[in-house]
């Protein structure tokens, strides 16, 4: 059988004023390749697609290995690629969820949380203002249900790149 590993790929963050061009290049790169981004800046590929994107410049000029690519799994390849394919989904099903704590049955916070520049609190918000918010471009962190309101207080986060607007 032979031994699939795949890699999980971040992409070069982007800062200046020719960031849109950049990311619209980053993207196209990636569709080129018949690949898709599962979070924000992160891409699952096979060792040669990593080859193709780091020659396209998808990590960026000047990238520090241990910080741009990390080994997410390996798995044996069946005969077939639905073999493959439910190799690959029970390893995925296996893998504990950092996001999650077991043992209180607590959601944790994780790394997206970071990239939140800025934070406000709505006090017994109704439904419309709320909306409002969310369509402004910012989301949801907490709902704080409070004994003496009719509807919770809302404490809602909103990433760097949309404060910045």
């Amino acid at each position: 059988m032979k031994k699939i590993t795949l890699y999980k790929v971040k992409a070069e963050w982007l800062y200046d004023d020719e960031k849109d061009g950049k990311r619209a290049k980053q993207l196209q790169t990636l569709a080129d390749l018949g690949l898709q981004e599962f979070e924000k800046g992160s891409v699952l590929c096979t060792a040669d697609q990593f080859i193709q994107l780091l020659q396209a410049g998808y990590c960026g000029n000047y990238i520090r290995p241990d910080e741009a690519v990390t080994v997410a799994t390996s798995v044996d390849a069946g005969p077939d690629v639905e073999g493959l394919f439910r190799i690959l989904a029970d390893k995925i099903a296996s893998m504990p969820s950092a996001s999650m704590n077991d043992r209180c049955g607590q959601h944790q916070p994780n790394n997206a949380l970071l990239a939140i520049a800025e934070t406000q609190l709505m006090e017994c918000a109704c439904t419309d203002a709320l909306q409002t918010e969310l369509a402004a471009g910012w989301r949801i962190l907490a709902i704080q249900p409070q004994p003496d309101q009719r509807r919770p207080d809302i404490i809602l986060g909103r990433p760097l790149m949309s404060a910045m607007r």
